[in-house]
């Protein structure tokens, strides 16, 4: 902006020199060396390009988390996770995906149909496999699942859940590296990347949409999406152990 204000200054003051001084002749004189680009995956260089594909699911997986915790940590809120266990045949297991389940599917086609919105009426770059990165939206919407499922069994109280998840969700956005890259932050803050499915979202979106690589490029960033999903088994028991005793874990709410 102060490259192009300064020119534009430049270009009125040579006007008003002489008039017989020609558009031409100014352009040359304000920028003698013309930049020539051609942007390979986004040749209209839109913008929304690329925010739209990130920012779309950085909003996502706020809810996602929200939601997660919103649902397991009312049953807590409300000393119901009795019946909650009664109706799961007193499998905990069952219980968490007879809770999260309709929510999965909520998600996926919320998450697919932006997909379908954005590449195929919207005609943004998408040079790989729409498909497959349709399945990456799946696998980032039960990663977000699983990682909401830890927080509310690491701290089985609904109001501070809530809390630390909407902290974790606004750093996933910071974290993603599509709005600033992670290569220029400090290295100590660079670790933090890999705390966050949104970044290997983002890996996968550069790969397949912006790259057109073959999916087995980005097989690595489907692992680690898929590995998300063991983190409820950290805090597993301690989550069991607030539902079969509701009464002590919300002895402060």
């Amino acid at each position: 902006m102060t490259n192009l204000g300064i020119a534009f200054v430049q270009k009125k003051m040579l006007e008003l020199r002489g008039a017989e001084v020609i558009d031409k002749e100014i352009l040359a004189t304000v920028q003698p060396i013309s930049n020539d680009s051609h942007m390979i995956a986004n040749a209209y260089v839109n913008y929304g390009v690329y925010l739209l594909n990130m920012m779309l699911p950085g909003i996502m997986q706020m809810l996602i988390l929200l939601m997660t915790v919103f649902t397991i940590g009312f049953e807590l809120k409300m000393n119901t996770t009795p019946d909650l266990m009664k109706t799961a045949n007193k499998s905990m297991l069952a219980a968490l995906i007879g809770k999260l389940l309709p929510y999965t599917i909520l998600f996926s086609i919320l998450g697919i149909g932006g997909n379908l919105v954005l590449y195929k009426f919207m005609h943004y770059p998408m040079n790989g496999s729409l498909l497959g990165y349709s399945f990456a939206t799946v696998l980032f919407v039960m990663a977000y699942q699983a990682i909401g499922v830890m927080f509310i069994g690491l701290l089985p109280m609904l109001r501070q859940a809530l809390s630390i998840v909407a902290v974790y969700s606004v750093l996933g956005i910071s974290f993603t590296g599509f709005t600033f890259p992670i290569e220029a932050m400090p290295r100590g803050v660079q670790v933090f990347q890999h705390l966050f499915p949104t970044r290997y979202y983002f890996k996968i979106y550069v790969a397949e949409a912006l790259n057109g690589a073959p999916l087995k490029y980005s097989l690595i960033y489907f692992a680690v999406l898929a590995a998300f999903m063991l983190l409820p088994f950290l805090t597993y028991f301690r989550l069991r152990n607030a539902v079969m005793k509701p009464n002590r874990a919300n002895s402060a709410k």
